[in-house]
């Protein structure tokens, strides 16, 4: 059975991936719009000396801090110890947009706690815009409250996305296809 972590470690995990990926974030902007180009990964997947060293900076201080718990992220390998908390790391969601000067592009940092989703930031960079959300305590659009649209026909809904692709390679081509109809 799963407990729910109280809510002062969850504000905490919370304040620390708000302020790791905004960090993060800040760092990849050097890279940003200078010409950066990406290399190819065995998967055919684009990597960045940016996706590198924005990965390595936040896996520092998240084992500086935490040094128990697992790490899980794109371009580096993975710490698995069987621990409870386990932190997954996108450096850059977005290289291709990134690599070519496009400002659509975000750090994300998400906390699992005994395999459940409990703290979750995106922050795009270029646009400084930061998304972050804990179990209980709702989600922030710039540290101001956040809420689902009033629309109750998914008709009246936007569904937006930067790979079409992915859905089929990640096994959700159906669940896509059912979300665009």
């Amino acid at each position: 059975m799963h407990r729910q972590p109280e809510e002062s470690r969850l504000r905490e995990y919370l304040d620390f991936a708000v302020e790791t990926a905004f960090e993060a974030g800040r760092l990849t902007l050097s890279h940003f719009q200078t010409g950066i180009r990406p290399e190819y990964k065995e998967d055919g997947t684009e990597v960045t000396a940016a996706d590198r060293e924005a990965e390595s900076f936040i896996r520092a201080r998240i084992a500086a801090r935490y040094p128990k718990h697992d790490i899980t992220g794109e371009e580096h390998e993975d710490r698995q110890t069987g621990a409870s908390h386990r932190w997954t790391i996108d450096p850059i969601d977005g290289t291709k947009a990134f690599a070519r000067g496009v400002p659509l592009y975000a750090v994300l940092l998400a906390l699992e706690i005994e395999d459940r989703p409990e703290v979750g930031v995106a922050y795009f960079p270029a646009l400084d815009e930061m998304l972050s959300a804990a179990t209980g305590m709702g989600c922030l659009w710039n540290g101001r409250r956040a809420r689902v649209s009033e629309a109750e026909d998914l008709s009246r809904g936007i569904v937006a996305f930067t790979d079409a692709k992915g859905m089929e390679r990640y096994g959700r081509g159906a669940e896509f296809s059912r979300i665009r109809d």
